[in-house]
């Protein structure tokens, strides 16, 4: 009596050489892309901040006068949003205040001013904590 051969399966195509190749492919492309993103990201948000310099920072009473220009670095046009801390001798927080500039053409200078509530009047400093 024969003896019949047993059932052999083929393997499935993610465990053979070839899937592998494809599965380390994919993961690839996805890690390139995140890097892309990530990097254009991080150019982007590095020039727009370039672009905000404090010309002048005065207190009137318990009010800081915060003076301020932007000049657009891109090739095209912006819109800003900045936000401002003012600090005290001891570099604590005493304010915080934001202001927003739109359509900022490429090249152009828009200069601002903004006025800021402010719990001590010593020796305040002004800097921009964000630009958005």
């Amino acid at each position: 009596m024969a003896v019949p051969s047993p059932i052999t399966r083929k393997p499935s195509f993610w465990s053979t050489t070839a899937g592998s190749l494809t599965i380390a492919g994919i993961v690839i492309a996805i890690l390139l892309a995140a890097a892309a993103v990530y990097v254009i990201g991080a150019r982007a948000g590095t020039a727009k901040a370039g672009d905000v310099r404090i010309t002048d920072c005065g207190v009137s009473g318990y009010t800081a006068v915060v003076e301020y220009i932007v000049v657009n670095s891109s090739g095209s046009t912006q819109d800003y949003r900045i936000t401002f801390e003012i600090k005290d001798s001891d570099g604590t927080r005493v304010g915080t205040g934001s202001d927003s500039v739109t359509g900022v053409a490429p090249e152009q200078a828009v200069r601002g001013e903004q006025n800021i509530s402010i719990t001590s009047a010593r020796s305040p400093s002004c800097v921009v904590a964000d630009v958005s």
